[in-house]
């Protein structure tokens, strides 16, 4: 549930070589300067894979699509997705929120009386808590969901463009 891969399954009314060519330039047009390469990797398979450094916005690393045919109208697509460089990303921006959050709380906790010290030990170590494990993953978890929505669109977007050509 927490980590950064994301399976589905889809049916869609097209044929295998036009859901590949119709996939391919969907990939090459995803983004700015070829962020994504479509690569084929059998007759009933393929792959998209992320160029592109930056993790932020709507991006995934590695995409791999099998289809198989479904009925004499349509394929089925199974897909596997993942985003380790978002998480990986995410992972190290919540340490550097929580080395500065350390920094500026011990400076804080220093000034305060010895009596209310411990108290605010207390509620620094839920503050680390909180930043170093729980933020990370609720994160991962929305990304997931909004990966998957956004991925699973982009594959009926295409068997409905393609009814739109023909």
């Amino acid at each position: 549930m927490f980590t950064p891969v994301f399976q589905g399954e889809l049916d869609l009314p097209l044929d295998n070589d036009s859901f590949f060519q119709s996939l391919e330039k969907v990939a090459s047009r995803m983004g700015k300067e070829g962020r994504y390469t479509f690569s084929r990797t059998s007759s009933v398979s393929a792959r998209i894979s992320s160029t592109h450094l930056n993790p932020f916005g709507y991006t995934f690393n590695d995409a791999t699509l099998t289809v198989e045919p479904a009925s004499e109208k349509g394929i089925h697509i199974r897909y596997r997705v993942s985003f380790i460089k978002w998480f990986l990303a995410m992972l190290f921006l919540s340490f550097q929120i929580l080395i500065a959050f350390s920094i500026l709380m011990f400076f804080y906790v220093r000034r305060l009386p010895s009596g209310i010290q411990g108290s605010a030990l207390v509620s620094f170590f839920i503050a680390v808590t909180f930043w170093a494990l729980i933020w990370p993953l609720v994160m991962t978890v929305i990304y997931r969901v909004l990966m998957a929505r956004m991925f699973r669109t982009l594959l009926k977007s295409i068997a409905l463009f393609k009814r739109l050509d023909n």
